[in-house]
């Protein structure tokens, strides 16, 4: 499953609103989440003598914070897949008069779609929401 939200810029405010929206939004627990190193999620590689406000937020919800390697985009293909069909079924659809409140009304619509009617071959040609609940009864 995945879930997806715009914002108007890249900070730590944002990111963890994000993670919140997306906590509400699955029907399971998250216990790790897997970010580039972006100040928007990290101040790890970068020259900041603070803790990062994501992981303050993470700590006191016990979850996992997870790295990807530095300059390597494909070390989650799934998520770059994912973007490539987000750009390519959603995205591409979008005029430059769409504002930012409407591109989140019709990111919500798309989300239920991507979730619940898309079939994904990745998932044995069920929508992620059956895949999940089969999982989860098995």
């Amino acid at each position: 499953m995945s879930f997806r939200y715009l914002y108007d810029e890249k900070t730590p405010n944002s990111t963890i609103d994000f993670v919140k929206r997306m906590l509400d939004y699955f029907p399971f627990r998250i216990h790790s989440i897997q970010t580039d190193n972006g100040t928007e999620f990290t101040y790890r590689k970068h020259l900041f003598d603070t803790v990062h406000p994501l992981d303050i937020f993470c700590k006191k919800n016990y979850i996992k914070r997870v790295y990807s390697p530095v300059a390597s985009p494909w070390y989650n293909g799934i998520v770059e897949s994912t973007h490539k069909l987000d750009q390519k079924e959603f995205y591409d659809f979008c005029t430059q008069e769409l504002t930012l409140e409407k591109a989140n009304l019709k990111l919500r619509k798309y989300n239920n779609f991507f979730n619940h009617k898309r079939i994904h071959s990745a998932l044995n040609y069920d929508t992620p929401m059956l895949y999940f609940k089969k999982l989860r009864n098995s």
